[in-house]
């Protein structure tokens, strides 16, 4: 068995702009989490699978949900697929990959 874990804040925002009824472009959330968030970082992190993220960064994540009325948890910001390997009688090899469901 093997985890594979993706950092995935667009999830969450995808819910919290469906519920506001608005788009947050780049600038607009790296404002709302502070001075040294930039709108590349912003932009790098909502289109690109990132292996490591800093807890710092993770915790503006937070922040800017919870000060948008959608407080969500570690959870909602990443995504873990699990593939499952196991041979079976004929001998042919089985790949399975589970990803949960986006919570509404």
């Amino acid at each position: 068995m093997k985890h594979t874990t993706t950092f995935t804040p667009h999830n969450p925002l995808g819910r919290l702009e469906a519920s506001k009824g608005k788009r947050y472009n780049y600038a607009e959330i790296a404002r709302k989490m502070n001075s040294d968030t930039d709108r590349q970082k912003i932009r790098y992190q909502l289109n690109n699978s990132l292996g490591e993220i800093k807890t710092a960064m993770i915790d503006k994540w937070l922040d800017f949900f919870a000060s948008e009325g959608m407080p969500i948890t570690l959870a909602d910001l990443f995504t873990t697929l699990i593939s499952v390997s196991d041979t079976i009688t004929t001998g042919e090899h089985v790949k399975v990959e589970v990803q949960p469901p986006d919570r509404q």
